[in-house]
């Protein structure tokens, strides 16, 4: 969890964070202003200089709308239910169905 730098439009693509450390270079699901009234979940592609790039068409996802933001807004990563499932699948595929043991072939 962060917080945007600086404010947002509701067709801003660039999410200014105050630290991008905890999000992934190549894409993740996060939520923005959680539990507000100005709430968004958005899929964001990449991260470059400190910021969060989020296509317009990534933008107010479950049947939200694109926001705007304030400055200090909170963003959270969070996991889809496929991101969970898979999750769980790679979990369970690396363990022995026969005795539970860590199933060491076992490629990620």
């Amino acid at each position: 969890t962060t917080t945007l730098s600086s404010a947002v439009s509701d067709s801003d693509t660039s999410f200014p964070l105050t630290s991008d450390t905890a999000f992934l270079t190549g894409g993740g699901l996060v939520i923005i202003d959680e539990g507000e009234t100005s709430e968004e979940l958005a899929y964001y592609t990449g991260k470059s200089g400190g910021a969060l790039t989020i296509p317009l068409a990534n933008r107010g996802l479950e049947g939200g709308s694109s926001q705007g933001h304030s400055s200090g807004a909170s963003v959270k990563g969070v996991l889809s239910a496929d991101m969970w499932n898979n999750l769980i699948e790679t979990v369970l595929n690396g363990f022995s169905a026969t005795d539970g043991s860590l199933d060491t072939g076992f490629a990620v």
